[in-house]
Formats: structure tokens, C-alpha cells, sequence
């Protein structure tokens, strides 16, 4: 099964355990975690939760520093099922990872309903069935350092110049 693997800020503003059920509304925190640009949402659909540790991979090697990642996860089925439009994008999926811009894809013409639809979609797969990672900044370090040379994955010219550095510091 396909899933769609979205990167937010704090899972905590997902994660809302028993108080969930009690919810006919979407808070405004969690839809302030699907930031659009041009009424585009940039997500990763992977059929291997295992290659979330590529979308991590991916996405802190362009930060400025290592830090924790929190990604939400759903069907990608739940997405078509609410007829938001999905497009494979490789080309804006513009990371040093090679294998997760292959995975990249763009959610289409959003409008304010279809946020509040992606919302509950991932509220109802992260606090009904578990379906959220985090991984902590000596881990996400971990996979980083255990890939930053590795050529045929990475395309180093694309990784954050601080992260190298920050490597680099580590072992002198």
C-alpha cells in the first residue's frame, strides 16, 4: 500500500491521543504544518514505511543544523478517496537524496477546504493507527553520516554546507 509521508514541525500538534475522538473541528495548528506554495503541497509517497530514513535523509541534509524530524503518514488511497489531486514531481523534489526525489510528488490545486480534508486525513491515520515517525537528532545525525559520502545516493553539492561542516568539526 502507498503512502504519503508529509514532514511538520511538531508532532505534538498532531498527536492529540484520547482528545482526538472528541474533535468535529481541525485546530489551526496542525493545517499551519501543510504550508502550500502556489497552492501546492510538497509530500513523498513511499510503499515501504522503510524509506522514511531517505526522506529524512533528504530533507536535514538541507537544513542548517541536525535537529529532530516529525513526518505524518496516510494511505495514499485516502488522498484519491477525497479526490485531492496528485501529481509525481521529481523535478521540484530538488534534494541531495536521489532516491527520495524519485518519490516526490506535489498535491494540486489546494484550496482552504482541501487543507482542512489533508488535516483530517492525517489527525484520523496519526491518532486512529499510530501512523506518524519521529527520529531524534543523534539519529537523524546517524543516517546522515552513514550516507554523506556515498555518491551514487547523495549528490553532495546539493548538501547544506553547514551539515559537511558540522561533520567535518566532528571528526578532528
Amino acid at each position: 500500500m502507498p503512502y504519503v509521508i508529509r514532514a511538520v514541525d511538531k508532532i505534538s500538534k498532531w498527536n492529540l491521543g484520547k482528545d482526538y475522538n472528541s474533535r468535529k473541528l481541525v485546530d489551526a495548528d496542525p493545517i499551519g504544518h501543510l504550508k502550500t506554495s502556489n497552492n501546492e503541497l510538497s509530500v513523498f509517497v513511499v510503499d515501504d514505511l522503510n524509506d522514511i530514513n531517505h526522506i529524512v535523509i533528504a530533507l536535514a541534509t538541507t537544513r542548517d543544523h541536525f535537529d529532530k524530524f516529525h513526518c505524518v503518514i496516510a494511505g495514499k488511497s485516502e488522498l484519491r478517496k477525497n479526490r485531492i489531486s496528485m501529481k509525481h514531481d521529481t523535478k521540484t523534489g530538488n534534494t541531495p537524496v536521489r532516491k527520495a526525489n524519485d518519490q516526490h510528488w506535489n498535491l494540486k490545486n489546494l484550496k482552504a477546504r482541501d487543507l482542512e480534508i489533508l488535516a483530517k486525513i492525517f489527525l484520523k491515520s496519526v491518532n486512529k493507527y499510530g501512523n506518524f515517525k519521529t527520529i531524534n537528532q543523534q539519529k537523524v545525525k546517524q543516517l546522515i553520516k552513514s550516507k554523506i559520502d556515498d555518491a551514487a545516493y547523495l549528490d553532495k553539492d546539493k548538501v547544506n554546507p553547514n551539515i559537511i561542516e558540522k561533520l567535518k568539526n566532528e571528526t578532528t
